[in-house]
């Protein structure tokens, strides 16, 4: 994927492994959100649908997707980015692309607000999917559990920064 200029200058690969390091995302994080990744798979239609009914109740939101279209076209992309949370690659090419999920947000106008509840949304939606699926092996799907949300903070933190940082249109 090509990086926009904006994401280039906002951060730096340096400055992102030293923000993970911080939060404290591990190798085992990224081993167990890969393992998780296919459970992912699985449910990620059902957590993408059920994000954007929570959308379409709020007109805040709800006045983004104006035709079907629309709204086809950034589910497909909200699962991309759902699944891109358990791929395993988070260097350069995750940094530049959730930067640039920032600031096109903030370029569309969305309230930091909705953008960053959209998270716990998330969260909510996958916790009972982690604990589903690890059944009685509480040890992991707690280690899982935290790895998602370690990784889900740092998108977070980074969504922020280009809400920040980036040039407005």
């Amino acid at each position: 994927m090509k990086k926009s200029k904006a994401s280039q200058t906002i951060i730096t690969l340096k400055e992102w492994e030293r923000r993970k390091e911080f939060v404290g995302f591990t190798d085992e994080d990224v081993q167990l959100l890969m393992e998780y990744n296919q459970i992912a798979e699985v449910h990620a239609n059902e957590v993408v649908e059920k994000l954007y009914q929570h959308f379409l109740r709020f007109e805040e939101t709800k006045a983004f997707f104006r035709d079907d279209m629309t709204l086809l076209r950034v589910t497909d992309l909200q699962k991309e980015y759902f699944l891109g949370l358990t791929k395993g690659d988070y260097g350069e090419e995750y940094l530049a692309n959730r930067l640039r999920i920032g600031i096109l947000h903030q370029q569309l106008g969305l309230s930091p607000c909705w953008y960053m509840g959209s998270y716990s949304i998330y969260l909510e939606l996958v916790i009972s999917f982690v604990l589903a699926a690890y059944g009685s092996g509480l040890e992991k799907a707690r280690r899982t559990l935290v790895a998602l949300v370690k990784i889900i903070q740092l998108d977070q933190e980074l969504a922020m920064t280009a809400y920040l940082l980036s040039p407005l249109p």
